[in-house]
């Protein structure tokens, strides 16, 4: 690690510009203005607005449609670097936290929240980010988010496994990037409403694995 040009912020979004991502992209301003930022809106409606100072790029609605694959458009664009920092739009900075990552271990899957394994649809432990913290040798080895995981749910689970799998354990961070409470029931409700792609995805992820997803 030579410096904070070597971190870049990644921020794939969707909808909410005004209540989510202008508080977001105000706080990186604040507390860590010579990032790279790079913000994927995926498919909003309305689109988003332009951003002074940093990269943007505008996904459409098209049958592969998921958060993995706003992820990986990300990361293409930001190209060779030592941390990538994915957030979502929801989160907010608190204080700078670029420095802290310079005496990390890049062989960690670094993330700001770990889930425990449940005995159904998800046998081990996962990162659910908040936000994923992956250093480019994480990034070299497994690769990119699997795309076959449409819309959203499941891509952080397989991510996790194939990093754990290829020898970068599971690590909780707190970078003081805070993510808003009030998403998680609507998360909620719009995992009612996507029922199905979710157990497609999970259906997925336990042929991909050879998990039972619970039978």
């Amino acid at each position: 690690m030579t410096g904070i040009n070597n971190i870049v912020i990644l921020i794939p979004g969707f909808n909410n510009w005004e209540r989510d991502t202008v508080p977001l992209l105000e706080s990186i301003r604040l507390y860590e203005p010579e990032l790279p930022v790079i913000l994927i809106d995926n498919a909003s409606e309305p689109p988003y607005p332009k951003w002074d100072g940093i990269t943007q790029v505008r996904l459409e609605r098209e049958p592969d449609y998921s958060v993995a694959k706003a992820n990986n458009v990300a990361m293409r664009l930001a190209g060779d670097c030592d941390w990538y920092l994915l957030l979502n739009n929801d989160m907010k900075l608190t204080r700078s936290f670029s420095r802290e990552l310079e005496g990390l271990d890049p062989h960690y899957f670094y993330n700001g929240e770990i889930r425990k394994a449940n005995k159904t649809n998800r046998p081990h432990n996962y990162g659910i980010g908040r936000p994923f913290i992956i250093s480019r040798d994480l990034y070299q080895t497994i690769g990119e988010f699997d795309e076959k995981f449409l819309v959203y749910s499941c891509e952080d689970v397989d991510y996790s496994y194939r990093a754990m799998k290829a020898g970068f354990p599971l690590k909780q961070l707190d970078t003081g990037i805070w993510h808003a409470d009030y998403r998680d029931q609507e998360r909620k409700r719009q995992y009612l409403e996507l029922a199905e792609q979710v157990k497609a995805n999970e259906k997925y992820l336990a042929e991909k694995h050879g998990f039972d997803n619970g039978k």
